[in-house]
């Protein structure tokens, strides 16, 4: 039986990262590109900003509200350890005279998780608005 080699803090700093993991280190877990839409607004994605700019144009002809990044506290889930309510941000949030008429998120196909899911469905009971998931 073979007693394993323990290694010390020194020369474990001293070892090389492989060059096949160096690739990764520092990536981010999307490949989204942040940008500008037409409005002005920065944007974590491309996909993000070319919803905006339609919504944008929408919301001016209908005198509706937009807001982005609108913070939607679930009600329906038990708060966090705090006392403090879950949160789902949505990526736009249409309001008319002060009431909240549309939810809309920017979502890739293949990108939504089961955790998006649960909180677009806690969402869409403490609202009784169903967030609209679109790609353009």
């Amino acid at each position: 039986m073979n007693p394993r080699k323990r290694m010390t803090s020194a020369e474990f700093q001293a070892t090389e990262v492989p060059e096949h993991a160096q690739s990764t280190a520092g990536r981010r877990w999307s490949a989204a590109k942040a940008t500008t839409c037409a409005a002005g607004h920065r944007h974590p994605s491309k996909m993000e900003s070319r919803v905006c700019a339609r919504l944008t144009a929408e919301c001016a002809r209908e005198g509706t509200t937009l807001y982005q990044q609108a913070r939607i506290p679930l009600w329906t889930l038990a708060p966090g350890k705090r006392g403090r309510p879950l949160v789902l941000s949505v990526d736009f949030a249409i309001v008319r005279a002060g009431q909240l008429v549309r939810l809309v998120d920017a979502k890739a196909k293949g990108r939504i998780s089961r955790d998006w899911r649960r909180g677009a469905a806690a969402a869409e009971a403490a609202t009784g608005i169903p967030i609209e998931e679109v790609d353009r």
